[in-house]
């Protein structure tokens, strides 16, 4: 303690002014960038990084994916049509509950050509989307769940609601009739859980609505959690998977020995201009890359049921950490101490910053997004640099005059 009073004697007042100023303004700007989303990128590689070393990263054990790829969208029968054909996905829905998935979630936009829904559904697609609707009741009566995408959009007061979709006036059965949204969060490590609903109680994620029509007691353990965790990441490559060719192709027993009991996701993975030409259709950027949504809500869901997620530390606990480190570097840095030396105590406290967060990590199932008070205590370090060869800069010039 004697140490520290004799440290902070050797610097003037205005030193720990600006100090203090610089640490304001590290911590509010760690929030703004926080808030803002910004700076995604780089720490989609800090956690993809912290991920790979963790014993609790997720691994498959509940999901199968079928999707819709190039051959299919672009050479196939689905016409590289949009609407997606939902004939074709009313046979992907008879084929796999005839196949025993226990649940089946089909990640196509489905809302109506008006919000409100007048007319639900364009006259020239009517039929096909009675055939889809007939698939849905048929499994639904025979024990299979089926998911499917609900559209929500802001009020005038900027609360959620609902908005018409071509199932909206349909009768199913609704013991095994599931909807959840699929409006992705700006950060895609945040897996997405219920949102209130103006005046129309609660919506789920699609993902926790998939998770509850598969396993209610999973969906269940999120409830007490009122921020969105931080979700592990799988590759798409490590989920088993299947073109929608091969599921209508495919024999009754060579499909059930794959998707039998499980959660089925149907999405897209084809190329948005032409076949194997230009972007992927509904990708997005992840800590694995950029991927397609089907994979990223497959994500969700196994993070969900294997309890592969991660909470938010309190802000106020977030705020005290920022603080007492840059403090600690402004304390540290007041004392008698060579560039060579002050170097030293960055590196130390970077890897004692990457050390507490994966402990965080692995043993407590905390998330700290210790990018931004890294980045605040180079800066830090840089500001006392510029300051300290201003000091010399004046103390010199004040000496020759």
């Amino acid at each position: 303690m004697a140490r520290i009073v004799d440290i902070l004697r050797l610097k003037p007042a205005s030193y720990w002014a600006q100090a203090v100023v610089l640490i304001v303004l590290g911590v509010y700007a760690g929030h703004y960038i926080s808030s803002h989303n910004l700076w995604l990128e780089s720490r989609y590689s800090l956690f993809s990084l912290m991920q790979k070393t963790n014993w609790r990263r997720p691994h498959v054990q509940h999901l199968f994916i079928v999707t819709v790829d190039d051959d299919d969208y672009w050479k196939g029968d689905f016409n590289h049509r949009v609407p997606i054909r939902r004939d074709l996905l009313a046979h992907l829905i008879s084929q796999l509950a005839d196949a025993q998935a226990r649940v089946v979630a089909v990640d196509f936009d489905l809302r109506s050509p008006v919000p409100d829904g007048k007319p639900r559904e364009t006259p020239v697609y009517r039929q096909e989307t009675d055939e889809l609707l007939t698939a849905i009741s048929k499994a639904c009566s025979e024990h299979h769940a089926v998911v499917l995408p609900a559209t929500i959009a802001y009020d005038a007061a900027h609360n959620y609601v609902l908005q018409s979709d071509i199932y909206s006036d349909a009768q199913l059965p609704s013991r095994f009739f599931f909807t959840g949204y699929i409006a992705l969060p700006t950060d895609a490590r945040q897996v997405p859980l219920s949102l209130s609903l103006a005046g129309q109680g609660f919506i789920d994620s699609f993902a926790l609505a998939a998770v509850r029509a598969y396993r209610p007691d999973a969906a269940l353990r999120t409830k007490h959690l009122n921020l969105f965790p931080y979700g592990g990441y799988l590759d798409p490559g490590e989920f088993p998977h299947l073109t929608a060719a091969n599921v209508l192709n495919l024999d009754k027993t060579s499909l059930q020995d794959q998707v039998a009991g499980k959660l089925v996701f149907i999405g897209a993975n084809w190329h948005r201009l032409a076949w194997k030409t230009g972007p992927m259709a509904d990708s997005h950027p992840t800590p694995v890359g950029s991927i397609s949504g089907v994979f990223v809500h497959a994500n969700y869901a196994e993070a969900i049921l294997g309890d592969n997620y991660y909470v938010q530390p309190p802000e106020l606990l977030a705020y005290t950490v920022e603080i007492l480190v840059l403090l600690s570097m402004a304390i540290l840095f007041a004392g008698k101490m060579n560039a060579w030396k002050k170097m030293t105590v960055v590196v130390s406290a970077t890897l004692l910053f990457i050390t507490l967060g994966y402990m965080f990590l692995q043993n407590l199932g905390i998330y700290f997004d210790f990018l931004i008070p890294l980045v605040f205590l180079l800066l830090h370090v840089s500001a006392d640099r510029i300051l300290e060869w201003r000091r010399l800069a004046l103390a010199s010039g004040g000496g020759n005059g």
